[in-house]
């Protein structure tokens, strides 16, 4: 995987749990949307979060703000007409522009995103998969995995479970 479009939470998040590198050295280039960098930067930065300046930092090194042509805005907003955030619903509208996967953890836009035939992971997903590919090690998996929950990463407790005990056959 060379690129791949984030939304807000996952970004966020990641950063928020000092666990960037995982998208640094999975990919090539994090891609985010005019919206997600908004909800991320804008007014992280103004509500004084730490990870927003940060994100901020790497904007130009390995995170691209890319904006939508006309085409895949109207798609975009017709996303957020049927009840999806912005940030989603543009991270949606980009993944389908470029082509490229993206980062959803919410139902409703992965749903979306598999009925527009666009390729999608989780969060979860990318941390075990950072692991396997030893971008970190298993153990660092599980405690990014942690500190996501910690800092209020909403899952279901089946998800969580799963997933560490995918981490546990790595070690």
């Amino acid at each position: 995987m060379t690129l791949i479009i984030s939304n807000s939470v996952s970004i966020i998040q990641l950063f928020k749990a000092n666990a960037e590198s995982i998208l640094r050295t999975s990919f090539e280039r994090v891609i985010i949307s005019g919206k997600v960098h908004e909800e991320t930067v804008a007014s992280g930065k103004i509500k004084g979060y730490s990870e927003a300046f940060r994100i901020e930092e790497v904007i130009g090194d390995f995170v691209e703000v890319r904006e939508l042509d006309t085409t895949h805005k109207s798609f975009a907003n017709k996303l957020q007409a049927m009840g999806l955030g912005p940030g989603e619903a543009e991270t949606i509208a980009l993944a389908k522009q470029l082509e490229v996967p993206a980062i959803l953890d919410d139902k409703s836009a992965r749903k979306a995103a598999e009925y527009s035939g666009i390729k999608y992971f989780g969060t979860f997903y990318l941390i075990y998969h950072a692991a396997q590919e030893k971008h970190i090690t298993p153990k660092d998996a599980k405690l990014t995995i942690q500190k996501l929950v910690a800092n209020g990463f909403r899952t279901s407790p089946g998800l969580y479970i799963k997933f560490e005990k995918l981490i546990d056959k790595l070690l």
